[in-house]
């Protein structure tokens, strides 16, 4: 179980920001494999909900991401307690809806084409082992691939070419239940 914070961030877009400054609840199951005293490798599954802030003049949007995740590590054992962590995890991204936030009311739209279900981010952290079953940690993962494809138009109807943007960094703290 962790706490997740993502930033969103991208060259293109405009009033891009943090959906929500805080944190969402990240739940998941991690298996290790070849463990031994100094390296284990592993693989994890987990999913949470990351939302996207977008201003522009006296409104904002709300996008919300229903996200799963599913990071390969290794762990390297650097003494008794302590260890460090680098994979490579895989999102799949599901678009829900986005809110349109005004002055007066609050409108709700299902988010439609041009995000992308998928994106690549390798990720490095540590933990602590307090006991046999029990450490906690973080880690920082950084996303490679845009989020969403756009086109504009311009003053006289003419369309630009697809532009590709909107990247996120994810930043976790974790509690980790080990039951074997």
């Amino acid at each position: 179980m962790g706490i997740q914070y993502s930033h969103f961030h991208g060259t293109e877009l405009i009033g891009v920001s943090d959906g929500r400054p805080g944190a969402s609840i990240r739940f998941g199951a991690a298996y290790q494999f070849g463990k031994n005293d100094q390296f284990a490798f592993g693989a994890e599954i987990g999913g949470q909900v990351r939302r996207m802030k977008r201003s522009i003049d006296d409104y904002y949007f709300i996008n919300r991401f229903f996200t799963l995740e599913t990071p390969v590590f290794l762990r390297i054992a650097l003494n008794d307690q302590w260890s460090a962590e680098a994979g490579m995890a895989l999102l799949f991204t599901i678009p829900d809806q986005s809110e349109l936030r005004g002055t007066e009311s609050t409108t709700r739209i299902m988010l439609g084409n041009g995000f992308k279900g998928f994106d690549v981010a390798p990720y490095i952290g540590g933990s602590y082992q307090f006991s046999e079953h029990l450490s906690a940690g973080g880690r920082a993962r950084f996303g490679t691939l845009p989020m969403v494809e756009y086109q504009t138009v311009g003053d006289f109807g003419s369309i630009s070419p697809v532009k590709k943007d909107l990247y996120s960094t994810s930043f976790e703290i974790f509690l980790r239940i080990s039951t074997f």
